[in-house]
């Protein structure tokens, strides 16, 4: 179907095997999770760019080494994120938006200030006040 300039995808996930097939499709192509039922109304443009995003991300954790530089992480690249090292010099976010619409060589350019952590050690960079007194940290790891 076609909205004005846009192509739209419409899917209705409770009806046929084909419709969810397809549901798969987009899943690869965008990230989407199964659990997202209903009906699905995503600009096709937008679902390229989400893959793009994705396919960018994965490429540069690999070239920041592909885990965490704080505890080793390595499972699951939607929780590895790039905290900048120095927050003067940050020219723009590397969330999967930047990535798919920027040109390579500015990301990587970006990246260069950063370094890959996980969500756990990013949060803990950007809280240090945060930290559990001792007593609760050892019962919390129980």
């Amino acid at each position: 179907l076609r909205l004005g300039e846009r192509e739209i995808v419409r899917l209705v996930v409770h009806s046929h095997e084909t419709e969810i097939e397809d549901l798969h499709v987009i899943e690869d192509a965008a990230g989407l999770a199964e659990h997202d039922v209903g009906r699905l109304d995503i600009p096709m443009d937008d679902i390229c760019a989400m893959g793009r995003g994705r396919e960018r991300k994965i490429d540069l954790i690999s070239l920041k080494g592909s885990k965490c530089s704080g505890c080793g992480y390595q499972q699951n690249f939607s929780a590895l994120e790039f905290h900048h090292v120095c927050p003067a010099d940050k020219s723009f976010t590397l969330d999967l938006r930047s990535l798919s619409n920027r040109r390579w060589h500015a990301i990587l350019s970006e990246a260069d200030k950063c370094v890959l952590v996980c969500s756990n050690c990013h949060k803990e960079i950007h809280n240090p006040d945060c930290l559990l007194p001792e007593k609760t940290r050892s019962a919390a790891d129980i």
